[in-house]
């Protein structure tokens, strides 16, 4: 999900107005993040965040062996998840 938002379930260190809404819609969706400890998902002038979530349904995530962000390079600065 690019949302451009910041919030602790997908290990941001900030939490901000839109992470919040993201939150609660995947909450009253029953959705999980399954975004793991591994590093921003954004990387650019400013600097690094942790603005993208991955969500699945209980039963999707719990079939989710690995979940990484790539170190692999593209034309974005953005991160591949």
């Amino acid at each position: 999900m690019d949302a451009n938002s910041k919030h602790k379930l997908w290990h941001s260190p900030k939490t901000d107005t839109r992470g919040r809404i993201v939150a609660d819609f995947l909450s009253s969706h029953g959705l999980l993040t399954i975004n793991e400890k591994d590093g921003p998902t954004y990387s650019g002038p400013t600097g690094e965040s942790w603005i993208y979530a991955t969500a699945a349904s209980i039963g999707v995530a719990n079939t989710i062996l690995n979940w990484s962000v790539s170190e692999e390079t593209t034309l974005s600065d953005h991160k591949l998840n």
